[in-house]
Protein backbone atom coordinates (compact mmCIF):
# COMPACT_ATOMS: atom_id res chain seq x y z
CA UNK A 1 0.00 0.00 0.00
CA UNK A 2 2.02 2.96 -1.31
CA UNK A 3 1.24 6.37 0.24
CA UNK A 4 -0.19 8.01 -3.35
CA UNK A 5 -2.81 4.89 -3.43
CA UNK A 6 -4.17 5.69 0.63
CA UNK A 7 -4.12 9.29 -0.43
CA UNK A 8 -6.40 8.99 -3.49
CA UNK A 9 -8.86 6.41 -1.60
CA UNK A 10 -9.20 9.25 1.47
CA UNK A 11 -10.10 11.79 -1.55
CA UNK A 12 -12.44 9.54 -3.12
CA UNK A 13 -14.11 8.78 0.22
CA UNK A 14 -13.76 12.78 0.74
CA UNK A 15 -15.73 13.32 -2.19
CA UNK A 16 -18.45 10.41 -2.01
CA UNK A 17 -19.22 12.28 1.66
CA UNK A 18 -20.06 15.29 0.11
CA UNK A 19 -21.94 14.00 -2.69
CA UNK A 20 -23.98 11.99 -0.55
CA UNK A 21 -24.23 15.44 1.81
CA UNK A 22 -25.32 16.97 -1.32
CA UNK A 23 -28.19 14.40 -2.19
CA UNK A 24 -29.32 14.72 1.53
CA UNK A 25 -29.49 18.54 1.61
CA UNK A 26 -31.64 18.29 -1.51
CA UNK A 27 -33.95 15.59 0.12
CA UNK A 28 -34.38 18.08 2.96
CA UNK A 29 -35.38 20.65 1.25
CA UNK A 30 -37.75 18.71 -1.17
CA UNK A 31 -39.52 17.44 2.33
CA UNK A 32 -39.57 20.81 3.85
CA UNK A 33 -41.13 22.47 0.43
CA UNK A 34 -43.72 19.84 0.28
CA UNK A 35 -44.86 20.21 4.16
CA UNK A 36 -45.12 24.11 3.93
CA UNK A 37 -47.09 23.42 0.22
CA UNK A 38 -49.22 20.82 1.68
CA UNK A 39 -50.03 23.49 4.52
CA UNK A 40 -51.16 26.57 2.56
CA UNK A 41 -53.14 23.76 0.34
CA UNK A 42 -54.90 22.37 3.52
CA UNK A 43 -55.80 26.26 4.78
Amino acid sequence: MKVEEFEQLERNKARREVENDMKGMVITWIVIIVIIWLQEAIR
